[in-house]
């Protein structure tokens, strides 16, 4: 089994469903405002950091 390829294939998926977690936050949003926003924003802080990525903002 290719690990590699794998684990990219895995990380792919979770990209894609990183865009609907996004998307379906923004739906939920409209109708419950702030309601876990800072869950939401820590998740995203984990999720970026795992994947590499770096806000120039806040560094």
């Amino acid at each position: 089994m290719d690990y590699m390829k794998l684990v990219a294939d895995l990380c792919q998926i979770i990209d894609r469903q990183n865009e609907i977690t996004k998307a379906m936050a923004v739906q939920l949003g409209q109708r419950d405002a702030l309601r876990y926003e800072e869950e939401m924003a820590a998740v995203r802080r984990d999720y970026d950091t795992a994947m590499g990525e770096v806000d120039p903002c806040k560094n």
